[in-house]
């Protein structure tokens, strides 16, 4: 059964995905509209142009045919959100990630239906040689194959945005580092997102221009085979030069892709804005409130396991109460309850912050286990020659040994007869699994030196802490917003709520140190970096500095062990690296 704090984390996250795909609807009219004066262009008469390609768009005709590109666009949104909410799942290898990739099969094939009708939608609204399946020839119908080529190309493009977007990126929501408003965000690389379609549209075209081409044979008996149309015998397909110098063909399909990767971009991006934005949570409930009143307290989304991005919405209005202005909500927190005089509210914080901390640090842990911390070496190594004196030395301590070596072998007594009947060996079953797992192993090594089966099954040592590292930006939060709020309990908390925890935050803060400590050695030796390490190595180190800055005076009265009380003492004395 569903708890209400499940349900209503989803109605949070339907109403978002709601407004969003609304939006992206209303964005086809606009992105038409853009096309349309593109196409249509006309220097001489710029009244008659722009309101000519206006009225098109509000036509009950056009109406009428975008009714299916808005409900492809609506199902995409759908799928995209599910897709956005879901739990990242880390893949070990490719053939794990391919074996899963089922829900991906679908997202290719409907981001191939919005490119089709996108194509379909827009090819109504060129010239007549480009806009009608048939054509006349020699007295019959035959199939317009500058059309076709051109509704094609809109599925080619869709299904190159989700190879070369989606295939291998993983549901990853990246947060605005500054609040804005969502005009500003959608509007702040418009253009940007339009000059990018432009250039990546121009390789991908010509790439389907020649793909097109050489499949052409193959492609026109396959439709003269099922729809018993043909084609024309003075087809501009039939020769590559003829194909590549109708540069109005080329012009169209560059323009209509770019069109179609602008509109997927901004669709993916309004579905971020708004999942994205910036919500208060309340600490808690209002007393005598109604017994259905379900609003989602801030604790309760901190713990909400199955829907990562509420997790996120709740660690990032926790930064927001610890660095913001609104001491209100901070006193909240450190506020006794009524009746009763406990600090509930803290303690249910602060326990939930902990448990997402150290159960990233035993994630962290694990995925390095088994690594060992090579030398590191510099790349450019210094040559040191010895001196006459080490040389010397050198040869004088050889000669040494190899003269005990001489007189070890001539001492009768230090090389006694070897028996000539040996002791037989016996083998168990345990030594025999052993030599059996062995040769598994060789196999194993084997057969990964084969190009297909090490794309399929290798594994980078470093993946899973980089997966992790990826989608650390909640630890980020949290770390900083609880040394932030230990900060100004000096000042803040009249009843002294924070203290009684201080000795579990430092503990848990230093034991995350020391494993990014161990991430960074196995890194440099590695020679890998990691931006996300950087950021989450650093934004610990500034809360461990925080809390040594205001709590320094008081570290002997906490129950510290000694190595974390001497590790907390260098960031007290700024001796910490």
């Amino acid at each position: 059964m569903i708890s209400p704090q499940e349900l209503e984390c989803r109605k949070i996250c339907s109403e978002r995905f709601f407004l969003a795909i609304a939006c992206s609807t209303g964005l086809q009219f606009v992105m038409l509209g853009l096309f349309l004066i593109f196409i249509n262009v006309n220097i001489v008469h710029p009244i008659a142009w722009i309101a000519g390609s206006i009225s098109k768009v509000f036509s009950p005709y056009t109406w009428l045919c975008i009714t299916p590109l808005i409900g492809s666009v609506a199902i995409y949104g759908m799928l995209m959100a599910r897709h956005l909410v879901s739990e990242p799942k880390y893949y070990r290898n490719r053939f794990t990630m391919y074996r899963s990739s089922g829900r991906k099969l679908m997202y290719l094939g409907v981001h191939g239906i919005v490119g089709f009708l996108t194509a379909w939608l827009y090819a109504k609204y060129l010239p007549e040689d480009y806009s009608a399946l048939t054509r006349p020839c020699d007295g019959q119908s035959c199939y317009n194959d500058k059309y076709i080529f051109i509704i094609i190309s809109g599925f080619y493009t869709g299904i190159y945005f989700f190879l070369k977007e989606h295939m291998k990126s993983q549901n990853l929501i990246v947060f605005p580092v500054i609040l804005q408003g969502k005009y500003q965000q959608v509007t702040t690389n418009l253009a940007g997102i339009f000059c990018k379609s432009l250039s990546m549209t121009f390789f991908s075209a010509l790439i389907y221009v020649l793909g097109y081409w050489v499949s052409n044979g193959l492609f026109k008996w396959s439709l003269e085979a099922i729809f018993g149309l043909k084609f024309a015998d003075d087809s501009i397909f039939v020769h590559l030069m003829d194909f590549l110098l109708d540069w109005r063909l080329i012009i169209y399909e560059w323009i209509l892709s770019s069109q179609i990767l602008s509109n997927m971009y901004l669709i993916n991006r309004l579905l971020i804005v708004f999942l994205t934005e910036y919500r208060a949570f309340p600490i808690v409930r209002p007393l005598g409130s109604n017994p259905e009143y379900q609003e989602i307290t801030l604790t309760e989304a901190l713990a909400t396991q199955k829907l990562p991005v509420i997790q996120d919405l709740a660690c990032q209005d926790l930064f927001m109460i610890a660095n913001g202005c609104d001491s209100a909500r901070r006193k909240d927190i450190f506020m006794l309850s009524i009746p009763g005089g406990h600090p509930n509210n803290w303690k249910a914080l602060v326990s939930q912050c902990l448990e997402l901390v150290n159960g990233f640090n035993q994630k962290l842990m694990k995925s390095i286990e088994g690594m060992k911390l090579e030398p590191v070496l510099p790349s450019k190594a210094a040559v040191f020659r010895p001196t006459a004196t080490e040389v010397a030395d050198h040869i004088l301590w050889m000669q040494h040994n190899e003269g005990l070596r001489i007189q070890r072998h001539t001492n009768p007594q230090e090389n006694p007869r070897v028996s000539e009947t040996t002791n037989k060996t016996f083998y168990t079953i345990q030594d025999f699994w052993k030599i059996v797992g062995n040769f598994v192993e060789r196999g194993k090594k084997y057969l990964m030196n084969y190009p297909g089966i090490h794309y399929l099954f290798s594994e980078t040592p470093f993946e899973e802490t980089f997966f992790h590292l990826m989608h650390s930006q909640r630890i980020i939060w949290i770390v900083q917003a609880i040394s932030t709020l230990a900060e100004k309990s000096v000042q803040e908390d009249t009843f002294g709520v924070v203290q009684n925890d201080l000795t579990d935050i430092i503990r848990a803060f230093i034991q995350l140190k020391n494993t990014l400590d161990k991430i960074g050695n196995i890194m440099l030796g590695e020679r890998r970096v990691d931006r996300n390490f950087l950021t989450l190595k650093s934004a610990v180190k500034r809360s461990l500095y925080r809390i040594s800055n205001t709590f320094s005076a008081y570290f002997s009265d906490l129950r510290l062990s000694d190595p974390d009380l001497k590790h907390i003492n260098l960031f007290a004395t700024y001796k910490e690296a």
